[in-house]
């Protein structure tokens, strides 16, 4: 389990652990072994990949994403799963990037996200009842459905945070061009099931 929100997020990043392509594990009999593939840092795809697999241009016009490069997404062609790739056939990883964004305390760092995730425990107990699927509108997705009608209804703004922003920054923060920042291959990152 790793808590986007707790003190160490904000000073160290991302865990050491979810990083380095092998690994050294550390036995009950007090002995070692080295695994050559980190099951929590990559995934391997077979070749070839899954149908539908296809390269994608960013063109960086996500407003949650700024930072994202102006380059191409290779997968299609990547043997494995990246996180912030360089835009090649063959990438590395610059994870110094991620290291600029995750712990950094401006708009995009750790901090927005520790508010975002604490606004999700504010569901204003003084509103009316009649008020419940219009708060529930606003905290259950990024695109509030009822904004029309709360409007008409002259309705205040409770500003109760709403669940995906945070879980977007998270894939966004993690991915840069690599597979956590697109839905389509988000899941073939092993961090997907830790977030």
């Amino acid at each position: 389990y790793w808590d986007w929100t707790d003190e160490r997020t904000a000073k160290e990043g991302l865990p050491d652990l979810l990083r380095p392509r092998a690994v050294v594990l550390k036995l009950p009999n007090g002995g070692s072994r080295t695994l050559s593939t980190n099951p929590l840092a990559t995934y391997h795809f077979e070749d070839p990949r899954p149908n539908g697999f296809q390269n994608i241009d960013n063109d960086a016009r996500d407003p949650w994403n700024p930072w994202a490069p102006i380059d191409k997404a290779y997968f299609k062609d990547w043997t494995s799963s990246y996180r912030w790739p360089t835009s090649t056939v063959n990438p590395k990883e610059e994870y110094y990037r991620q290291d600029m964004y995750v712990p950094s305390n401006d708009d995009y760092g750790w901090k927005s996200l520790k508010t975002a995730v604490g606004l999700l425990f504010s569901f204003p107990s003084d509103a009316d009842k009649d008020e419940y699927p219009f708060i529930w509108d606003e905290f259950s997705n990024t695109r509030f459905q009822s904004k029309g009608t709360k409007a008409a209804r002259k309705m205040k703004d409770y500003k109760a945070g709403n669940l995906e922003q945070p879980h977007n920054k998270v894939h966004l923060d993690l991915g840069g061009l690599g597979h956590m920042a697109n839905n389509d291959y988000a899941g073939f990152d092993p961090i997907f099931y830790l977030h």
